[in-house]
Order: C-alpha cells, then structure tokens, then sequence
C-alpha cells in the first residue's frame, strides 16, 4: 500500500511545471558532475554513440550528441510555440496590450546578440 502511494505521489510530483523542473536541474547538475568527473571519457563515449533510424529506404545517422541537439530541440520549440499559441487564443496574452512586453523581450532576445557579435567581429 506504502509503494503503491509514493509512487503515485510521485508521478502526481512529475505531471507539476515545478516537478519537471526540478528532474531537469537535478539531471544538470549530474550530467555536469559526471562530465567534469574522472568518469568523464564515459560521458564523451557516451555521447558519441552513433544511433541510426530507417525507414524503408530512407535512413538517418548521427551521434547521440545531434541527436539531442537537433531532434529533442525541434520538439523544445514545436511544445514552445503551442504553449505560445494557446496564451494568444485563450490564456494570458489575449489582451493584446499584454502583448507588448514578451514582443519587445523577443525582438532584444534576436537584436541585442547580433549587436554583441557584430561589436565583438567587426
């Protein structure tokens, strides 16, 4: 009865914004010990692991470390964008005066690292 609680204290822990986050902090902070770790060769193995996806004759090859990068980034973005279109049709950015300060933070987020660059490389 004991495990049977915990556990679903646990999952009802997870399904909160603050559950996941904490999972991520704590999964940072474990990757950067072991990457920073005698261990460390390990975690560069472990990342340099090709993984391969077929379909039909179509296939893709890259290591864990694009695979990453590349694939849970796109879905990052795809979960970003629709929590971003659900706040303008039925959350908080509905009213549209609400909209100016996320716009001016998007457009600093864009222009003020092209600035840096362009100062930095001229």
């Amino acid at each position: 009865m004991l495990s049977g609680s915990l556990s679903a204290h646990r999952r009802r822990f997870l399904a909160t914004e603050s559950g996941g986050a904490a999972l991520l902090v704590v999964a940072t902070v474990l990757a950067l010990l072991w990457a920073n770790s005698p261990w460390s060769d390990a975690y560069t193995r472990l990342f340099a692991t090709e993984i391969g996806v077929q379909v039909g004759s179509r296939a893709v090859s890259m290591d864990l470390g694009h695979w990453i990068n590349d694939g849970l980034m796109a879905v990052f973005f795809l979960v970003v964008g629709l929590e971003v279109r659900r706040d303008l049709s039925v959350g908080e950015l509905t009213d549209r005066s609400r909209l100016v300060l996320p716009i001016i933070g998007g457009l600093g987020g864009l222009i003020v690292p092209a600035l840096i660059y362009l100062a930095i490389n001229p």
